[in-house]
């Protein structure tokens, strides 16, 4: 209470004519009309100490803290005779309506009354203000609607109406104030309605029309070349996002809508060079927020239980808890960050009011005091809206705890103790607090103090918004500052206890994820790549013949986003139109990307196009046999008799000694048993008869020591004739001629990479229908293709079995 008092008792001082303010006199005097008029005005707002003759040209407010006066009025002659001119009466914490007595200043061209606590509604008389340039009543607690009179308005400039307290709709007659620059009406209440008619506005340059209950479409209509800043956050604006809008050198908000989600033809899916444009939940349908429940499954096998956030500052580890810190990205007016290496990022929103830096991209507070600790000396700052969120949790119930540190105003008797740092929290969509006050809440700046929320997660997604509805302060300690300001975020599952996973958990746990990306992976297809500013791109296309669909789809997009592994390509991006779903990955040169698949697919996959459930048991074995040896399947071949790393280990088995695959980084910290184990378990998944392979379910009694491994051992002199390691023998003879040739035609396919007229494999037709019927007399088969391929050779036929395998091995 003592802390409220002196606030007031200081703002007081400060406005009065006592010790921090001074009055300057002219030599002509107010008309007596517009005295009456400025007494009758402070009298009505609560400005008992404020008391002016004809003289009042000039009244300033001079903080004893400040270099620079901050005038109250000013005045303009008009035929030798001062008029007053403006009234920044901005930050005064005055109360009551807004006197009628405005009307008579028939000169005024400026009226600041933002971040007062004035009500009622707009006094008619202001519409005879047909002088004025700026309109500025933020942060108030007003009645009504927005007033229609406003139209009066011709030679309007700039226009604020952001968290006042007026209700919608914003009059159509809006559209005849040509001459507005800015135009920010925000956190309007009342029902939807559509956007309005701008069409007009041809000479605004900034335009903030975030949270509005906005409907409907964006109509089709150029808009001005000075426009810099369109920002829609928080509306439930639908259809297409208008090439209007998307305009060389802007930033472009339109996160929080129902927006169509553009499809490759569409100018948001188009590089736009020196464009800015945020589109983090734009879309209720396409987003990563919306994964199907399949997907959702899957990523249980890789979710998380806690995250830490340094907001705006560094890596900082505190008890123990490492907070990721995300200063490399300053920031800025519409801008979506995705952090590489864990699976969190932020949406910032909005330009700061009057800072006159159109280029701040600095969106980061930093405090000089000494006594913060290091996780308080940073905070992550925005001038509308910030969002940060976590993917890929397990759904649960969590405990999140918010930190906050109010460091850039004091608690002094100056005038940077004035300042008001308002906004409101939502935590899942549910709005948790609302006028949130750093200051109050901890009693004081420079002062860490942290909120709680019990949390539940039923969507492997969290998300939390910190937003600005126009109020408090925004030019204290100077102009362009207010806005949410966070220092760091904790996310925990309070109840997770860490498991020691045997072996056989964790490698079915690792491998089973990496498996299913090779084979969402081989039911798209590559198609072809584009070049942009950043080099080339890889653009893979789900093939219009496939009966794979927008399942797979959002499978894959899931999946990649939420692994990082060195390995894996980085998903850049997507575009779904129709039946016509792309994905954009990094381009990887020389057909790279397709040799990593075929080096993990079961070859009766790779080599016919027939998959059988069986084919998931091959890729993990080969990914369990590399994880086992801390190789790498394709590139390990210490001679030239082995073609891969599963050649080299049928060899090994044969001659009895797996032990020589285990990893030498494990030295002698390792149970020999268990690694022999997990090779038995590799080889046998990766036999090449889909017959002999194991169900998963039997791999893991293997792996665990509860189910025997049965000894599948292929005959000595076998290696030459299996097909799975001459046609990488093959392939490697094949790219080695090709880049001695210096040629690169065609584009690979997941069976030859080529599209050479030559037999890559020397298949006989004999051979290839020896698989159909194995493959035929086994439960497990699922027929993907009845017609003999075209790249099938017709050499001569084979006498042994097409794998190699004897029929006593089986």
């Amino acid at each position: 209470m003592l802390f409220v008092v002196f606030k007031s008792l200081l703002l007081v001082s400060v406005l009065s004519l006592g010790c921090f303010g001074t009055l300057f006199f002219v030599a002509a005097q107010l008309p007596q009309s517009e005295v009456d008029a400025l007494n009758q005005i402070a009298k009505t707002m609560g400005a008992i100490d404020w008391i002016f003759d004809g003289n009042a040209c000039g009244f300033t407010k001079k903080p004893a803290s400040e270099t620079d006066s901050e005038t109250n009025i000013t005045c303009t002659n008009v035929n030798n005779t001062p008029h007053i001119m403006t009234m920044d009466l901005e930050a005064n914490q005055f109360s009551g309506t807004v006197p009628a007595q405005f009307g008579k200043l028939i000169n005024l061209q400026q009226l600041r009354l933002s971040s007062n606590r004035l009500s009622g509604n707009l006094p008619i008389e202001l519409a005879e203000l047909k002088n004025l340039t700026q309109f500025r009543i933020n942060d108030n607690n007003f009645n009504g609607s927005i007033p229609e009179f406003i139209q009066n308005w011709k030679g309007l400039k700039r226009l604020e109406i952001q968290g006042s307290g007026l209700e919608g709709p914003i009059p159509s007659s809006i559209s005849v104030l040509k001459n507005l620059e800015q135009l920010r009406i925000g956190d309007i209440s009342g029902t939807n309605q559509a956007f309005p008619e701008l069409a007009n506005l041809t000479a605004l340059t900034r335009m903030d029309l975030s949270f509005n209950n906005l409907t409907g479409e964006l109509p089709d209509v150029p808009i001005s070349d000075n426009l810099k800043f369109i920002f829609l956050s928080g509306n439930s604006l639908s259809g297409k996002i208008r090439e209007s809008i998307l305009k060389k050198g802007i930033d472009v908000d339109l996160s929080y809508n129902n927006f169509t989600w553009p499809s490759s033809e569409q100018p948001a899916c188009r590089e736009a060079l020196n464009l800015n444009l945020n589109l983090f939940r734009s879309s209720p349908v396409k987003s990563y927020l919306k994964l199907e429940d399949s997907l959702l499954t899957f990523i249980s096998l890789l979710d998380r239980h806690s995250f830490y956030i340094n907001c705006g500052g560094q890596n900082v580890k505190v008890n123990g808890s490492t907070f990721e810190g995300d200063e490399g990205n300053d920031g800025g007016a519409a801008t979506y960050y995705l952090n590489d290496n864990a699976s969190w990022g932020f949406s910032s929103t909005g330009d700061f009011l009057d800072d006159n830096d159109e280029q701040n991209r600095r969106y980061i507070a930093d405090s000089n005091s000494s006594v913060m600790s290091e996780l308080y000396k940073n905070a992550r700052i925005a001038p509308i809206s910030l969002t940060y969120f976590g993917y890929c949790l397990e759904n649960g119930n969590y405990l999140v705890t918010l930190h906050f540190a109010e460091i850039l105003f004091t608690d002094d008797n100056t005038y940077h103790s004035l300042g008001r740092r308002i906004f409101d929290i939502y935590v899942q969509d549910k709005l948790v607090e609302k006028d949130f006050n750093i200051e109050a809440e901890a009693s004081g700046v420079l002062k860490p103090f942290s909120k709680l929320y019990n949390v539940t997660i039923a969507n492997n997604i969290l998300e939390i918004r910190f937003n600005w509805a126009g109020k408090g302060t925004t030019a204290i300690p100077r102009r362009g500052v207010y806005g949410p300001l966070v220092s760091a975020i904790s996310v925990v599952d309070p109840n997770f206890k860490p498991e020691k996973k045997n072996i056989a958990s964790i490698v079915v746990g690792v491998v089973v994820g990496l498996c299913t990306i090779v084979l969402v992976l081989g039911f798209l297809c590559w198609r072809y790549y584009v070049r942009s500013k950043s080099g080339k791109q890889a653009v893979k296309q789900l093939s219009s013949k496939s009966k794979q669909g927008n399942r797979e789809f959002l499978n894959e997009i899931g999946m990649i986003s939420c692994l990082q592994h060195p390995n894996l390509v980085k998903l850049y991006g997507c575009c779904i139109e129709g039946d016509q779903l792309l994905l954009v990955y990094e381009y990887m040169e020389n057909n790279s990307l397709a040799r990593a698949l075929f080096g993990y697919m079961a070859p009766e996959y790779a080599l016919w196009g027939y998959l059988t459930y069986k084919a998931d048991v091959y890729s993990f074995g080969v990914v369990a046999l590399e994880i086992a040896s801390g190789k790498y399947n394709m590139s390990y071949v210490p001679d030239e008799n082995c073609a891969c790393l599963l050649d080299c280990a049928c060899r090994f088995q044969q001659n009895g000694k797996l032990k020589e695959l285990v990893d030498p980084k494990l030295g002698s910290e390792y149970k020999e048993e268990e690694a022999e184990r997990m090779i038995k378990v590799s080889l046998l998944c990766t036999n090449a008869s889909p017959s002999i392979r194991p169900t998963m379910s039997e791999v893991v009694g293997m792996l665990e020591g509860t189910t025997d491994i049965p000894d599948v051992i292929p005959e000595a002199g076998s290696y030459s004739q299996d097909l799975r390691f001459k046609a990488i023998r093959d392939q490697r003879r094949l790219m080695h001629n090709q880049s001695l040739e210096g040629s690169q035609t065609g584009h690979p396919t997941l069976a030859g990479f080529s599209t050479s007229d030559q037999d890559l494999y020397e298949i006989s037709e004999e051979s290839y229908l020896r698989c159909q019927i194995e493959n035929k007399n086994s439960v497990s088969e699922v027929q993907l293709s009845t017609s003999m391929p075209s790249w099938a050779g017709s050499s001569s036929t084979s006498g042994r079995d097409l794998y190699g395998i004897n029929s006593s091995s089986k």
